[in-house]
């Protein structure tokens, strides 16, 4: 699984998290750790080395015990590639309609 895919399924069940029973194949155990894997991530900022070696692990068990994957994937968990800035644009053109 690409460090992409695993970024999308990490915050589809972290959004999913509160939304009722509906059973969407995540165990509740996965859930727990991609709680507690994105708490981890937003804490430092996505900075893998602020985390002390007790917290670097769930990510690293993530990442397949790759060091430089786990960076990555917790740069991305605070930092989202996509993530909206600010607030929506207004309307466009010049005052007047036209």
């Amino acid at each position: 699984m690409g460090l992409r895919n695993l970024l999308v399924v990490l915050v589809a069940a972290v959004a999913l998290g509160g939304c009722g029973q509906r059973d969407d194949g995540v165990k509740a155990e996965d859930r727990r750790q991609l709680a507690d894997v994105n708490t981890l991530a937003m804490k430092v900022g996505g900075d893998f080395d602020k985390l002390t070696p007790e917290e670097q692990k769930p990510i690293l068990a993530m990442a397949h015990g790759d060091e430089e994957r786990a960076r990555r994937l917790c740069f991305l968990i605070a930092n989202p590639p996509n993530k909206p800035r600010g607030g929506l644009p207004g309307p466009g053109g010049p005052p007047g309609g036209r």
